[in-house]
């Protein structure tokens, strides 16, 4: 007779918050450099992560800008404030400063390397509160290091998640491993992007969502008397303009709703006349991604990659709840569009037609969720980031 023993394995579920880097992370990858000036920097890894992390909780989309739009030269006098740099990189670097006034920065130099496990531990239970957190990285070789925002883990294989500001519109994977007896740290992208430049991590800086100030530049004084948790309003900041011309003819975007930060997509990735348009998290697909293309008079096709059709009101209708899809370009009122820019860089988009918008129907947060049109009232779920990709 032969006898077999089973045990049970129970893998642990990996936890994210609701921070997305595609989303809520700068779209420019962190390329700051000083010159001629008397604070010198190779990057403003911390400036980016806090003022990210503020744009996030202020509930303020974060500057549509790209590399391609961004001078990332930059000159600080003694006072620590810019000579010359615009409104966003001056509010980066303040953020940067801030973060090195918590004490916690001397492990950059500290002799001890703390250790990984004790750290993830700290991070599990910072994220199970609903904490978000600054970590902090030790360079192999010396050095500041590097700082990243961390808003999840996954106990199988102690990885932790974060946005890493060397990586935009990524999420970044930390994990250890052992080499020639020591511990080493490694960032892997989604997209593969790896970087095995750091040998510990510690704990640096917790942040609450729910911490808000009337503040507008940092005060160290402040933070500390009121626990402001390094909260200050970020600036409003405009890429080109705020009409509809700052979207380039023939560029392909994605359509983020503000209010459930999923995107636009062809359903099930359907290449017939008809399909429904829902939402779903972003995964980088052909049916999640749009062309713009002039249909004249300030109006836009917005053309789905995957099938070449056009979105559009299903049947003319001009009814609260009519349905998009996708069909033929046909070049019908129906199928125009035009972008109307808000002061937080998010768009509404109207339909020619019906003069509606695109709405996320009931608000709903869920993937799968259809995409009507409704009479303007202002909600975030009749929002949209309008994402530039290539």
């Amino acid at each position: 007779m032969v006898l077999f023993f089973c045990s049970a394995i129970t893998l642990i579920a990996q936890r994210r918050l609701d921070f997305v880097p595609a989303i809520h992370g700068f779209h420019f990858q962190n390329n700051f450099h000083s010159k001629n000036g008397i604070i010198k920097t190779d990057g403003l890894c911390g400036g980016m992560v806090l003022a990210a992390f503020n744009y996030f909780r202020y509930n303020i989309p974060v500057p549509p800008q790209r590399n391609e739009n961004m001078n990332f030269t930059v000159y600080f006098d003694l006072g620590l404030r810019t000579s010359g740099a615009d409104s966003l990189t001056d509010y980066i670097f303040q953020s940067q400063i801030a973060t090195f006034t918590n004490i916690s920065v001397a492990n950059f130099i500290g002799p001890v390397d703390p250790d990984y496990n004790t750290e993830f531990n700290k991070v599990k239970a910072r994220i199970d509160r609903g904490e978000y957190l600054i970590l902090g990285l030790k360079n192999r070789n010396g050095g500041l290091g590097h700082q990243v925002l961390c808003y999840g883990y996954d106990p199988n294989g102690s990885k932790i998640f974060v946005y890493d500001p060397n990586q935009n519109d990524v999420e970044t994977v930390i994990t250890a491993f052992f080499e020639n007896g020591q511990r080493r740290i490694v960032l892997r992208t989604t997209t593969g992007a790896v970087d095995r430049s750091f040998k510990a991590i510690f704990e640096e800086q917790e942040l609450f969502r729910s911490s808000t100030s009337n503040l507008t530049q940092y005060n160290q004084v402040t933070n500390v008397l009121y626990n402001s948790n390094y909260a200050v309003r970020p600036p409003a900041v405009s890429l080109i303009s705020t009409n509809s011309n700052a979207l380039i003819l023939g560029g392909i975007y994605k359509l983020v709703n503000v209010n459930s930060h999923k995107v636009i997509e062809v359903k099930d990735y359907s290449r017939a006349n008809g399909a429904q348009i829902c939402q779903w998290d972003f995964h980088g697909g052909d049916n999640q991604l749009w062309r713009m293309e002039d249909a004249g008079n300030g109006f836009y096709y917005i053309k789905s990659v995957l099938t070449g059709k056009n979105l559009e009101v299903s049947e003319f209708s001009t009814n609260n709840g009519g349905r998009l899809t996708q069909w033929d370009n046909t070049s019908a009122k129906n199928q125009q569009w035009e972008m109307s820019r808000g002061e937080d860089g998010s768009y509404t988009v109207s339909n020619r037609n019906s003069g509606k918008v695109i709405d996320i129907n009931a608000s709903s947060t869920a993937n799968a969720a259809p995409v009507q049109q409704w009479q303007n009232l202002n909600g975030n779920n009749q929002k949209f980031i309008i994402e530039r990709v290539r």
